[in-house]
């Protein structure tokens, strides 16, 4: 088993780790990058229309409160260093974005910087040149280039840049755990969930375990196939990686999990499904975890009076493969269609390495990608050691890397359809199982098709 660490894990030992060695990020001249970049654009300024004539550019992304506060002050600092340029924001809540986006690509209305999943990227570049190719019009100094060809590297081109490192793992409110006796086991697996949830059931019926909307469940429920399978939950190939047998177990585990109080009953999720961070029992440590990605910590926080802390997502005891995805945050990308490219590319220069911006950004999606960002703020004690210990975790517990097909937000709406038919006792296990295979693999050959 990989090396977890303990409450003593300090900010010191994240430097050692984030400076040189996260998912082989690359070295370099930190400072003088950051110098060279700031220069730069001191330089620039004056030299190109885009900085004398008025510009207006538009913005989108997802995330919450915290989210939306950074990078509405980084877009203020650019705009009062470049008074000629309006950028326009315009951040909503992952719910629903997919689906704008796609419509504004087809109709040529989206902005002209552009907030994506990871996942998404394969299928929004698969039929056209929708964004514009960076490889040779950004300095990506301070990127880990195998980073980059991983996850933002399509058909030779660098279609967007990663904005953080993001990893999963299970964060929990450590003084609501505690007034009810849970010491929560750094390894955790599915056993001790399910006795946590059994252990808070019998102390307080109103209390449970885990703050969760569909997608997190929909989440839950594959790690816990995968790591029985030891595959991927469905193939590049696009072939699933599952047999009815392993659906029905994940569906018995969610049945189990909700009367184990892990989960609430599903007609007290479904109104927070958006954003489980604002459920009120969270707030007042009712609902005392959750699973997700580390850079949805500062948002949880936010919501919440509780000290929180990280342990690993849970992982099945000699599991050939964990399901713990170490993937970017987000990834930002600039449309191709865009009459201000110039702009919005010294935009993203600013947005990733001016030190007024990552200073301001600090760790809301997550630990940056850049060697530059990570170490100013670590230099400055300014890397939240909660986020930092998180990616610490999920580094030591990656598994296999999730592909673009199953990321498919078609893929993902079958699945979290399906959960609510099992939550609401709308079908059992087994019908679950049948339907889920069923439309999935009708979905599968659409995709494949083409």
């Amino acid at each position: 088993m990989k090396k977890t660490f303990k409450k003593g894990w300090t900010i010191s030992f994240a430097l050692i780790l984030l400076a040189g060695s996260i998912v082989g990020y690359s070295s370099g001249n930190t400072a003088d990058n950051i110098a060279k970049h700031t220069a730069n654009e001191t330089a620039a300024a004056g030299n190109t229309n885009a900085k004398r004539e008025s510009v207006t550019l538009r913005f989108s992304w997802w995330g919450g409160d915290e989210h939306h506060k950074a990078t509405l002050a980084v877009i203020d600092l650019y705009m009062k260093k470049h008074p000629n340029v309006k950028i326009e924001a315009e951040y909503s809540s992952y719910a629903g974005y997919y689906q704008k986006l796609v419509t504004q690509l087809s109709l040529n209305t989206a902005p002209d910087i552009i907030q994506i999943d990871q996942p998404w990227l394969a299928d929004l570049t698969s039929h056209s040149d929708v964004f514009v190719d960076l490889k040779d019009k950004f300095d990506v100094a301070g990127f880990d280039q195998s980073f980059l060809d991983s996850f933002s590297v399509v058909n030779g081109k660098l279609q967007a840049l990663p904005t953080g490192v993001n990893g999963d793992v299970m964060i929990y409110n450590k003084d609501a755990m505690s007034k009810v006796g849970i010491q929560v086991d750094e390894k955790l697996d599915w056993d001790k969930l399910i006795a946590y949830g059994e252990q808070l059931k019998s102390v307080d019926k109103s209390a449970y375990l885990l703050n969760a909307g569909l997608h997190n469940i929909a989440d839950i429920l594959r790690k816990y196939t995968v790591q029985h399978t030891g595959k991927r939950w469905i193939n590049q190939n696009y072939k699933l990686g599952f047999t009815k047998q392993d659906a029905v177990d994940a569906f018995k585990l969610l049945l189990k999990m909700e009367e184990s109080h892990v989960l609430e009953p599903f007609e007290d999720i479904l109104p927070f499904d958006e954003d489980p961070s604002q459920n009120p029992k969270w707030a007042n440590g009712q609902l005392m975890g959750y699973i997700d990605q580390v850079s949805e910590l500062e948002n949880y926080q936010s919501t919440t009076k509780g000290t929180l802390d990280v342990v690993q997502a849970p992982i099945l005891v000699g599991a050939a493969d964990t399901g713990v995805v170490i993937r970017p945050s987000q990834l930002i990308a600039v449309n191709a269609a865009s009459e201000n490219q110039e702009t919005a590319l010294d935009f993203l220069n600013f947005f990733y390495h001016d030190p007024a911006a990552i200073k301001t950004l600090g760790t809301v999606r997550g630990v940056p990608a850049t060697k530059g960002a990570r170490t100013q703020l670590l230099d400055v004690k300014m890397m939240d050691p909660l986020v930092a210990k998180g990616i610490q975790i999920a580094t030591a517990t990656k598994g296999s890397n999730e592909n673009s097909v199953e990321a498919n937000n078609e893929i993902y709406s079958i699945t979290t359809d399906i959960i609510q038919k099992v939550g609401f006792k709308k079908a059992t296990p087994e019908e679950a199982a049948d339907e889920l295979i069923q439309r999935l693999n009708e979905k599968l050959a659409e995709l494949k098709a083409g």
